[in-house]
């Protein structure tokens, strides 16, 4: 199954099946559930052939870990778990870590800072289900670090990861488009709004709709094989723009909007080597790309009567009412709160920290409720350790500016990175999305020099 996605000539055909499966998922899990279990037996052979490795298990890791949200918006757990990304990542990453001798060494770093922390606990209350939720995350990332660094890949094989990535995107969208109720029967207010997100967390849902627009984005500035249709794909980008707006979650759509933003700066200040490379020209796609988003922003918010725009100033029931200060807390929705409670568990257990998982029960005013920002919760649960592995994950950065040539793939994993980072300070590692991309900000694209190389089907060189 996988090879025949892979090679498939056909991309509309592609984009259309997923879209497809998102909507009869809407009506019942089972269809879901059967294609799941369907592409991973049938994809494993090409999987696990040592001589193919290199070939499709980072298409296969991207592709099957991305369809997570899926699974947790149709309700497929038990048939598949909750935290299948992670556990998939965890895995797959093992896997592909042993049998290619990677040696991503900063990762391995990172990961011993982790460990320590697994082993007690402050609170008295950490379950298994918590570890499972706080610790696999930071993990992941740590096991994407040791992976793709300087992971090779062909510059074709690098956009069909892209593309494996958005597929299980698609589905949904088209999951959340049959979900959604008729807008003007909705009543909007200043919170997240889960009906627009197929009654799903609207952060984590935001987060990949963000996502996919930033990279639906890139092949279309490149002008690289999407859909087929360049009209086609302008659309696709206004409509992950519109719905993950409607979503009231801010978070996911600025990562979206960061990416954008990094690429097009990155590649206008790469200027003098535009001579050398071939350089997408960003100025009409800059100012075709700002108007309609300009506009589908203001179409969003006549439909939320004037809602949209409140919620992004940061306003709430409480402030526009004058009972409540408008201040940074209120704009993060508590996410401040409870960063600067997980800070005074550091303050107070600095060598330690409270053992994993554990921070959330014992902090006061924030008791119980599970962090939003990765830091806050690395200080707490992992004391100096856990400082010491996000300063690690910030050295890295200085890595993407030397690892790629090339201004457009060095523009892309570098706005890889920043919303990979960026995506830990408002849903921590709740989804695969910031291992995924923290991991793939460090792969290494090989420029094919000509075109009969370009033409070969190898994936990875």
């Amino acid at each position: 199954m996988l090879k025949l996605l892979v090679e498939n000539k056909f991309p509309l055909t592609l984009i259309i099946l997923h879209l497809v499966l998102g909507v009869l998922s809407s009506f019942s899990a089972i269809f879901f559930i059967v294609y799941f279990y369907f592409f991973i037996f049938s994809s494993i052979p090409y999987v696990v052939r040592f001589r193919n490795i290199n070939s499709y298990l980072s298409v296969f890791l991207v592709y099957i870990i991305s369809f997570e949200m899926l699974a947790r918006m149709s309700k497929t757990s038990p048939y598949i778990p909750y935290e299948v990304g992670k556990y998939i990542m965890f895995l797959g990453l093992i896997l592909g870590i042993i049998v290619e001798n990677r040696r991503g060494i900063v990762g391995y770093l990172m990961l011993l800072c982790l460990i320590p922390a697994f082993f007690f606990d402050m609170s008295g209350q950490v379950q298994f289900k918590d570890y499972i939720f706080n610790g696999i995350g930071p993990i992941n990332i740590c096991l994407a670090i040791i992976y793709f660094y300087k992971h090779k890949f062909s510059e074709e094989g690098f956009k069909i990861l892209l593309r494996f990535i958005t597929y299980p995107i698609l589905s949904v969208l088209g999951y959340i488009l049959i979900k959604t109720p008729d807008l003007s029967e909705m009543e909007f207010s200043l919170g997240a709004n889960v009906s627009t997100t197929g009654g799903f967390g609207s952060n984590q849902v935001a987060t990949v709709l963000g996502l996919t627009m930033f990279l639906i984005f890139i092949f279309w500035v490149n002008r690289w094989k999407y859909s087929g249709n360049r009209m086609i794909d302008m659309g696709l980008i206004c409509l992950f723009a519109f719905q993950g707006l409607l979503s009231f979650s801010r978070g996911g759509m600025v990562g979206g909007a960061l990416g954008i933003l990094i690429f097009v700066m990155v590649i206008q200040l790469s200027g003098r080597v535009k001579k050398k490379y071939k350089l997408p020209n960003l100025g009409k796609y800059v100012i075709i790309g700002s108007f309609a988003l300009v506009l589908i922003f203001l179409l969003a918010n006549w439909i939320t009567d004037g809602y949209l725009l409140l919620r992004y100033q940061g306003e709430t029931v409480g402030t526009l009412a004058g009972v409540k200060e408008k201040n940074l807390n209120a704009l993060t929705t508590g996410r401040l709160e409870i960063f600067l409670e997980d800070t005074a568990l550091f303050l107070e257990y600095p060598a330690t920290g409270v053992g994993v998982a554990a921070s959330k029960y014992l902090r006061d005013t924030s008791r119980g409720t599970v962090a939003h920002v990765e830091l806050g919760r690395l200080l707490s649960d992992h004391g100096i350790l856990g400082l010491l592995n996000f300063l690690l994950l910030l050295f890295l950065a200085f890595n993407l500016f030397f690892i790629n040539k090339h201004p457009v793939y060095k523009a892309i994993v570098i706005g890889f990175y920043v919303i990979g980072v960026y995506s830990t300070f408002h849903s921590a590692t709740r989804t695969v999305i910031s291992p995924l991309l923290i991991g793939l900000s460090l792969v290494w694209v090989i420029e094919l020099k000509n075109q009969k190389a370009r033409e070969t089907k190898i994936l990875h060189q």
